[in-house]
């Protein structure tokens, strides 16, 4: 385990969910913080808040700052301008001098939105940027504030999230998989707004390896290829098996009343830098998404086959065991206990993820499909039963199950833990 002592600002969002398990898994000491405080390893921190900012570099003395605090709703920013600069441009300011004061290397995160969407082709970090809404400038802002106020900085920018799982998750690929979940018969997608979708987990994995080459700059740091909305909602219903459901082409104007804020034609970003430095580890985006349906939302995908791509690598040291070990930020041991009292391992170190259709859970036993469990969740004294419909494996070792509720949904707590699970003859609880 490392020393340096890191400090993640705005911990609480999508991308925390993947930064903070893949840092508290390779740093002694980790400080999460978020306005929010949503998850037990969070402490309160409004980064506009100049004192507690203070308070907390005074105390904790951090090497490393992670600086993913933004305000980022498109249409919030430009009807609340000063709330925007404020948060993305004079906050970063703050941050970048106590980095310069202490000696820390921020990492500022940014976002393709700085470009104006004008260039044919991929932008790459020696283009000009050019935003063209409140969002993007205040962005752009933040990006010169913190190279010019510390001499150790990163400036990485992201393109089109996707990651955070049930609970996290905000952006297009939910809201095309809640979409499924409500057994919509036609989805439409715009098809005329281009951009590079970015897999949390890859990122906050790349991001580590950045830190090493301490070669401070900026960076986009995005998955390969590039598509518009509707190839990312075609790529969705294609992972989860669902023709029977019907994709129509939109322009943005189909949505303008929900979405207002003038948008770039294109935020397609590629990694040259992190090309030359010989450490882009960012996978095809399609391939990350993937994985993200097959680990976060399995129960979306229908039919009981088993998927083509194996989440699990044979190989321990492989990314994708590197990746899964990555997704853990609190070590839970499930314990199967049997009627005659010999107790079996039966699920290892993952949080589930729990909807109101269903949930996954990575078991080391195999579960027949359409084997039936009962679930109980956290602060519920409600059990309700589902059915095995997805699993995939790992040489026989380790399983990856998507199950879906039978019985009518009920409201999960925000805190997605799996506590007990009955199956068959067993029961299974929490270490």
């Amino acid at each position: 385990m490392r020393e340096e002592r890191v400090l993640i600002t705005g911990c609480g969002g999508m991308l925390g969910n993947a930064i903070y398990p893949c840092f508290i898994n390779n740093f002694k000491h980790v400080f999460a913080t978020d306005r929010d405080v949503t998850e037990h390893w969070l402490q309160e921190l409004d980064v506009r808040d100049d004192q507690r900012l203070q308070e907390v570099f005074r105390e904790f003395r951090p090497d490393i700052v992670i600086h993913l605090a933004a305000e980022t709703d498109l249409e919030y920013c430009e009807s609340h301008p000063d709330t925007a600069e404020d948060t993305n441009a004079i906050a970063t300011a703050t941050i970048a001098r106590l980095c310069q004061a202490v000696g820390s290397t921020l990492v500022y995160t940014s976002s393709a939105s700085v470009f104006d969407g004008h260039k044919n082709g991929f932008y790459t970090e020696n283009d000009k940027p050019y935003p063209i809404m409140r969002y993007g400038r205040t962005k752009h802002d933040g990006e010169i504030l913190a190279a010019a106020c510390c001499r150790q900085t990163f400036v990485v920018r992201a393109g089109w999230m996707m990651g955070g799982g049930r609970g996290k998750d905000k952006k297009f690929v939910h809201k095309i998989l809640q979409q499924i979940g409500n057994g919509s018969r036609e989805i439409f997608a715009v098809d005329d707004l281009w951009g590079t979708p970015t897999y949390t987990q890859d990122f906050a994995m790349n991001l580590l390896e950045l830190l090493d080459t301490r070669s401070y700059g900026t960076y986009h740091m995005t998955c390969g290829g590039a598509g518009n909305r509707f190839d990312v909602a075609k790529e969705i219903l294609s992972i989860c098996r669902r023709s029977d459901i019907r994709l129509t082409p939109v322009t943005s104007d189909f949505f303008s009343d929900e979405y207002s804020t003038l948008r770039p034609r294109s935020e397609m970003i590629t990694n040259t830098n992190l090309n030359r430095l010989g450490c882009n580890r960012m996978r095809h985006w399609s391939a990350a998404l993937r994985e993200y349906i097959e680990c976060s939302f399995s129960d979306f995908i229908s039919g009981p086959e088993k998927p083509d791509h194996l989440f699990f690598g044979n190989d321990p040291d492989s990314s994708n065991e590197k990746r899964y070990k990555s997704r853990q930020p609190i070590n839970l041991v499930f314990t199967c206990t049997m009627h005659n009292g010999h107790e079996i391992k039966y699920c290892v170190g993952e949080s589930m993820d729990i909807s109101e259709g269903g949930l996954c859970l990575v078991t080391e036993q195999e579960m027949p499909l359409q084997s039936v469990v009962t679930v109980r969740v956290p602060a519920s004294k409600n059990w309700r039963r589902a059915a095995m419909v997805r699993w995939s494996e790992n040489n026989g070792s380790r399983y990856l199950a998507g199950l879906k509720f039978l019985e009518p949904p009920i409201i999960f707590p925000k805190q997605h833990v799996f506590h007990s699970v009955k199956h068959e003859n067993m029961s299974v609880l929490s270490a």
